[in-house]
């Protein structure tokens, strides 16, 4: 037995609470008191997952000793949206005779290069294909979905030392999944080279793994990929180099080479270095440094 409690201690209804040991996985929902209970479980470690439409994914563990129910409780935090989702309720007789397209129109602040940031109208789409099954919690669809996108600004997961994202979107049912490939249009929040490809990656089980890859379209603010089933996807960058440490005197220039045929290559900066105006939007301290001259060098 346990609670399902928003950051200030509120009860959350209807969140979907699984529960996974070794290879066995169950599923169970809160009731309108944020309640939930799991029965007839062994005795060792579990790990709980609690997800609800507009709320970060929550984990905790529980271990069980010589007892046969979980009682732990889970608090969920807010996603920060950046603008209200789009929601469709759609029947699985139009997806099979014609398919679907939803799209989210939204206004997002990006780093044009340099110090020029500017708010630019993208679209956020999914579209899917005639003919195509739908399985819900395993189980194949009937009747009709509701099917949502929600535009992400805030992120309470945090990314791993070499990664930076671009942009995150939240595609609903989160337990949604297709027999064919679903076409999908992701923002990103810094202009980047056209036809590079970037990691897709999804948010679950506590941790990001990585479904795909994404290509950046003409504009060099979105980017097209294709996935096979729903949850919260976000588009990240991956850094690898080489690094040393360099002196320098203030407003002194420094040149770097870049060679021939690299997208981005990241140079280290201690803590010393100093945004007057702050960072520019969407960058971390770690990467911050002439990232927008070095996607620029590139093009």
């Amino acid at each position: 037995t346990g609670r399902v409690i928003d950051d200030g201690g509120a009860p959350i209804a209807d969140a979907i609470v699984s529960y996974k040991y070794g290879t066995k996985q169950e599923e169970t929902s809160a009731d309108v008191n944020g309640i939930y209970h799991i029965y007839n479980v062994d005795t060792g470690v579990y790990f709980i997952d609690v997800s609800k439409s507009g709320y970060a994914v929550g984990r905790t563990k529980a271990e069980v000793i010589g007892e046969t129910s979980i009682v732990a409780d889970v608090i969920l935090k807010n996603y920060l949206v950046i603008e209200d989702r789009v929601e469709e309720t759609i029947t699985i007789e139009e997806i099979k005779e014609s398919g679907i397209s939803i799209e989210k129109e939204i206004d997002l602040a990006v780093s044009l290069g340099g110090d020029a940031i500017e708010t630019v109208t993208q679209n956020i789409s999914v579209s899917i294909p005639p003919e195509t099954n739908i399985l819900i919690n395993g189980k194949p669809a009937s009747g009709s979905i509701d099917f949502a996108i929600t535009p992400i600004e805030g992120d309470v997961v945090p990314l791993s030392p070499d990664e930076l994202s671009l942009g995150t979107v939240l595609f609903e049912p989160v337990n949604a999944e297709f027999s064919k490939a679903v076409h999908i249009k992701l923002p990103v929040n810094i202009k980047m080279p056209a036809g590079i490809e970037l990691p897709v990656k999804k948010y679950e089980g506590g941790e990001w793994r990585e479904v795909g890859f994404a290509t950046i379209d003409e504009t060099g603010l979105s980017a097209d990929a294709e996935i096979t089933e729903f949850g919260k996807f976000s588009i990240q960058l991956n850094f690898s180099f080489e690094t040393s440490v360099i002196d320098y005197e203030e407003n002194e220039i420094l040149t770097f080479e870049i060679p021939e045929n690299q997208n981005i290559i990241e140079i280290e900066a201690n803590d010393t270095i100093e945004f007057p105006d702050g960072l520019p939007e969407g960058m971390t301290k770690e990467y911050a440094i002439s990232l927008i001259e070095k996607i620029e060098s590139t093009q």
